[in-house]
């Protein structure tokens, strides 16, 4: 008997390929959430790069404003110094110089070139004050160019002057005032002193200074020393510079700003850019809160100096 074997073929199955693919939407919402951290990414970026800014120009900001009042505060420091003379004769003089320690004006020098500080004149008032400060300059003080040859504010030779004690003697007068900077359209701290050419030719200490007010700390006690007047440093009140000339008319220009026992200075700085994405207030010189009318940065720095150089005698 023979085995059959009979093969029957699978029936055939149409084979399908199903093919991989997004739809419209799916790809929608890929693009969003892409945007989506696009943006954020970008939103850190740029938040970190305005806050690095904004740091960064507040650092600038305080370390011009400490360079400035270092530098006026050390010059006020020094003002009405003068070596004392012993001299037994009464009503001679005491010292070299015996002039005023300061002189200021409630706004600008109308005349900043003039070489005697007596005839000062003052401009308008309410702008950024000028103050000029005087002292016997010496090997201590100042920074010395030569043998026995002591320096103004800019560094430029002080001319000798004779002493009646024998020899010479030197005296510095630095002028601050603030000007307008050609080169950079910003306004800037300036001195200008007396040696060199003489006054006349300013050069800036800082950029950037929008105000510079000066209160004068008055000393209304007067005593008598060798027969002259002199004031015995105690502050009672303070005033601004037009206020102390009109408090004391009679008084001959140097002798009442003798009178000077202290001194507030006070320096309005701002940024040299706009670091603020808005205007930002601050407070003035004044402390009255002020909204600018920009986005810099801006901040009042000020220091009280005691004139310890101001018990002089005091000449007619």
């Amino acid at each position: 008997m023979k085995a059959r074997f009979e093969f029957q073929s699978a029936p055939s199955v149409g084979l399908r390929l199903r093919q991989g693919g997004r739809s419209m939407i799916e790809l929608m919402v890929a693009v969003t959430i892409s945007l989506v951290v696009l943006g954020t990414v970008m939103t850190l970026v740029v938040g970190m790069s305005h806050g690095s800014r904004t740091q960064e120009g507040q650092s600038r900001l305080t370390e011009n404003a400490q360079i400035a009042l270092n530098l006026v505060t050390g010059h006020l420091r020094m003002s009405g110094f003068s070596s004392p003379r012993f001299n037994a004769f009464p009503g001679a003089r005491s010292a070299n110089y015996e002039g005023a320690p300061v002189r200021g004006c409630n706004g600008p020098f109308v005349d900043s070139a003039e070489p005697d500080m007596a005839l000062l004149q003052c401009g308008v008032v309410g702008a950024p004050n000028a103050m000029t400060v005087a002292y016997e300059a010496d090997a201590t003080n100042t920074m010395l160019l030569g043998p026995n040859q002591p320096s103004d504010c800019l560094g430029q030779a002080l001319p000798a002057q004779p002493s009646p004690f024998g020899g010479n003697f030197f005296v510095a007068e630095n002028r601050f005032y603030v000007t307008n900077n050609p080169q950079t359209n910003n306004p800037q701290l300036v001195c200008d002193g007396n040696g060199g050419p003489g006054f006349g030719n300013p050069q800036a200490i800082i950029d950037n200074v929008d105000d510079f007010q000066v209160f004068y700390g008055v000393s209304d006690t007067a005593a008598s020393r060798f027969g002259n007047v002199v004031f015995e440093g105690r502050t009672s009140s303070y005033l601004t510079a037009d206020q102390l000339d009109l408090a004391f008319p009679a008084e001959p220009p140097l002798t009442r700003w003798s009178r000077v026992s202290s001194v507030r200075v006070c320096l309005l700085m701002r940024t040299d850019d706009f670091v603020t994405d808005e205007a930002t207030p601050y407070f003035d010189c004044q402390g009255n809160l002020t909204v600018p009318n920009d986005r810099r940065l801006r901040f009042a720095v000020s220091s009280t100096v005691s004139l310890r150089n101001n018990n002089q005698v005091q000449g007619p």
